[in-house]
């Protein structure tokens, strides 16, 4: 069953065998690297099993062959979740057979107690901080360990004609147990400082979404909230003094902005979700005349407001594979945008299409369109950039389309977008039509 498991994973499954997706980073970082060890112990274990086989060393050969098996083990335990009873038998196995084959047959003489040294420093890659004195008595057996058999073994069963008495045998294993504890101590290090650099540029994420959502409470946020206080205290105050058309207007200005701290806050929360991989993709045949309508449904105050007419043609035989969530985020940003940028009393196309491999949607506005220069950095940019004001003044957070752009790329599908100033912008959408 384990030999399965080990020849139906690559290499790349090996090392991540147990790791989840709630786990903790460190957690994370000590099973890859526990799962690693494990792997180069294997094939070094097979590697000195052949070597002692094929120099006339039997018996050392059948006994060094098990612990291979035991290693192997361990990463089919972390796989399956026993994480625990995993990191015990790495941590026992692999000592014991160099010391064990050590006392009873070579001695110092092949360099196998070098390995000791590699031992030692194992517990600080996987295990953590509140661990430390389990670390501190595992080093200190190890190095004992080391300096036992360098100074105090005298092999039990070492034959008098013995190959491993050979000097150039004993130069030949020595140098196999350097190269491969300095390369494992090379590799550690390396996997190291990718972790390193990979948590960096998570910290600069983080402070750019600090940073973002800073600047939208202090500046998007902070002038509707505030114009809807301003207001609420002017009607509790002069509520007797204010006529029925005074307050409908003003009711209305108050509806416009808590639909625009809605819209500022969906977008922040689908940003900081798409980036932490919080929305899961969980694509199906979905009925793109549906999710148009519902979601023009959601945006007809801001239509209302700017007297926009939309033109809709969109074919109720056209069921694209997406995920309908990340698809209706994707529609309210694109509608949304072109909403925003299209001239008060004018309209929006939205049509769709049959291209073959995908179902394409059109979106075309007839606003004030986007520079070229301004266009290009649109199509290009990761992160949100500062947003435009609408044509009436709408504020935005440069957030909805990076969140499409990049919504429409987890579900395999592709975006275009034209523009031309002072003429509009056409938004193409081609989602997929199977999986």
């Amino acid at each position: 069953m384990i030999y399965s498991f080990l020849m139906r994973l690559g290499i790349r499954n090996l090392v991540y065998a147990g790791v989840t997706k709630g786990m903790s980073l460190e957690t994370s970082h000590g099973l890859q690297i526990a799962n690693f060890a494990s792997l180069i112990a294997v094939i070094v274990n097979i590697g000195y099993t052949l070597l002692f086989y094929f120099s006339g060393h039997t018996l050392v050969a059948l006994t060094n062959a098990p612990s291979a098996f035991f290693i192997a083990l361990s990463i089919y335990l972390n796989h399956k979740k026993f994480y625990r009873v995993s990191k015990f038998l790495l941590f026992v196995t692999v000592p014991l057979a160099v010391f064990v084959i050590s006392v009873l047959f070579i001695g110092n003489l092949l360099g196998g107690h070098i390995y000791f040294l590699l031992f030692a420093i194992l517990p600080f890659t996987n295990l953590s901080y509140s661990d430390r004195y389990l670390i501190a008595v595992y080093f200190i057996i190890n190095i004992f360990c080391f300096f036992y058999v360098e100074y105090f073994t005298v092999p039990l069963f070492l034959p008098a004609n013995s190959s491993f008495l050979d000097v150039h045998t004993q130069s030949l294993f020595r140098g196999i147990a350097v190269a491969v504890t300095f390369s494992a101590l090379s590799f550690v290090l390396l996997y190291f400082l990718r972790n390193t650099h990979r948590n960096q540029a998570e910290l600069v994420k983080t402070n750019l979404y600090k940073d973002k959502i800073f600047s939208i409470l202090a500046h998007d946020l902070k002038g509707p909230i505030g114009s809807m206080g301003t207001f609420l205290g002017i009607l509790v105050e002069q509520k007797n003094n204010m006529s029925e058309e005074d307050v409908i207007k003003g009711l209305k200005e108050l509806q416009k902005n808590a639909n625009q701290s809605y819209v500022i806050l969906e977008n922040v929360l689908d940003w900081v979700r798409k980036d932490s991989n919080k929305i899961r993709y969980q694509p199906d045949h979905v009925k793109l005349h549906r999710l148009v309508r519902e979601t023009l449904d959601l945006l007809q105050i801001q239509c209302s407001e700017k007297q926009i007419v939309f033109e809709v043609n969109v074919s109720e035989e056209h069921f694209p594979y997406a995920d309908e969530r990340m698809t209706s985020t994707v529609l309210r940003n694109v509608f949304s945008n072109a909403i925003k940028f299209s001239n008060p009393n004018s309209r929006i196309k939205i049509d769709s299409k049959d291209s073959g491999e995908f179902i394409e949607l059109h979106v075309q506005d007839f606003g004030i369109g986007i520079a070229k220069n301004k266009l290009e950095e649109i199509l290009k940019q990761v992160q949100p950039s500062s947003s435009s004001f609408g044509t009436m003044g709408e504020k935005g957070t440069g957030l909805g389309l990076v969140v499409a752009f990049d919504l429409i790329r987890q579900q395999n599908g592709k975006f275009d977008m034209e523009s031309e100033l002072g003429f509009g912008t056409k938004f193409t959408i081609h989602l997929p039509k199977v999986n």
